[in-house]
């Protein structure tokens, strides 16, 4: 049956089409609202298609030839992504990731690559982990796991990376506790209702009945310390999930957290003690992924050191000045002996 699939991928013009609509979906799903981002598309790989990848990723030699036909396809990305390699190695700083990670490798030359992968990433991401093949190097791929129902639905999709290492992948979980517990224990997992309640002028005043008892509790009975004990049980519950998928990993990164977010550009006078309890980068810190069975708590190495004893270069929106703004900071945390954090979204390079 396999070997019949990979014929199917060879001679199948619709089917390869189909992957190559799919990179061109990456490039505009970013940014658009969740009802466009239509799981069922008929123009996307079916989630019958990712469990046949899966399944031939799972022997080596016939991934191998899978690789080989999505080679063409994943050209653009992996040319950008190459470009991105020389002007690390020209700057001679050599390509780390977060698995083998220890506080002594904060010094110069080193610089720590990772990648969040969201739904409309994977793809993108395969691309990479097959450059990083190519060039013998290893990068952190965290997973957007159960976040959103974007990535419910894809599930089949992220366990493709079950095949990607360790060599050249190491896989980590991508994670936002309050967003998810709020959705998906409040929301019954209804991702637009969720929304629509994340951009209602009145999300914060909500959030604020945390905090002040001169308002109502969040959704009619939580204080602080409740949602805090309850967040963090249901986090619990799906680092559980990921870590039985993928029971190697040891590191957790925060995602940028749509409630954190909001929280965050209120800037009120509780702003702080909200964000501090709340948001995915104060609350993944060490001890709580250690008892989650994780090793390394990337908020919490983040949060440990700025400029200019380690650099971060987030990737933005700098189009074209990409490369050129990454060199520049590259020199300027050479000047420091400096080691560097760089982000990347994989669809970025789809664009």
């Amino acid at each position: 049956m396999l070997k019949g699939f990979i014929e199917k991928l060879r001679s199948n013009s619709s089917l390869r089409s189909n992957k190559k609509k799919l990179l061109e979906l990456c490039a505009t799903q970013k940014h658009l609202p969740y009802e466009k981002r239509v799981i069922d598309n008929v123009n996307r790989v079916s989630n019958e298609d990712w469990q046949l990848l899966n399944r031939c990723f799972s022997e080596p030699r016939l991934g191998s030839e899978v690789l080989e036909i999505l080679r063409p396809a994943f050209s653009g990305i992996q040319e950008k992504y190459l470009s991105i390699l020389d002007v690390v190695e020209s700057h001679n700083y050599q390509v780390r990731n977060f698995g083998s990670y220890t506080d002594a490798d904060l010094k110069g030359n080193n610089l720590f690559l990772y990648h969040d992968v969201h739904a409309w990433d994977i793809f993108p991401a395969l691309a990479i982990a097959d450059a990083n093949a190519q060039k013998k190097i290893c990068t952190t791929f965290f997973l957007n796991w159960k976040c959103d129902m974007i990535d419910v639905a894809h599930e089949n999709a992220y366990l493709v990376f079950q095949h990607m290492g360790p060599k050249n992948v190491e896989v980590g979980l991508h994670a936002a506790p309050f967003s998810s517990w709020v959705l998906h224990e409040h929301f019954q997992s209804n991702q637009r209702e969720f929304e629509a309640w994340v951009n209602d002028d009145g999300t914060y005043s909500s959030l604020l009945g945390l905090v002040d008892e001169s308002l109502d509790p969040l959704f009619s009975q939580y204080r602080l310390a409740d949602v805090r004990e309850a967040t963090l049980n249901y986090f619990s519950q799906y680092a559980a999930s990921f870590m039985k998928a993928f029971p190697d990993a040891v590191s957790v990164n925060h995602h940028g957290d749509q409630l954190g977010r909001t929280i965050f550009k209120s800037r009120d006078t509780n702003w702080k003690q909200l964000y501090e309890k709340l948001h995915a980068r104060h609350m993944l810190t060490l001890d709580c992924v250690e008892m989650r069975g994780f090793k390394r708590s990337i908020p919490t190495i983040k949060n440990s050191y700025k400029k200019p004893e380690v650099f971060h270069f987030w990737e933005g929106n700098r189009g074209n000045r990409y490369l050129s703004s990454l060199a520049r900071s590259l020199e300027r945390a050479a000047e420091h002996d400096a080691p560097v954090f760089l982000l990347n979204h994989p669809s970025t390079l789809a664009h």
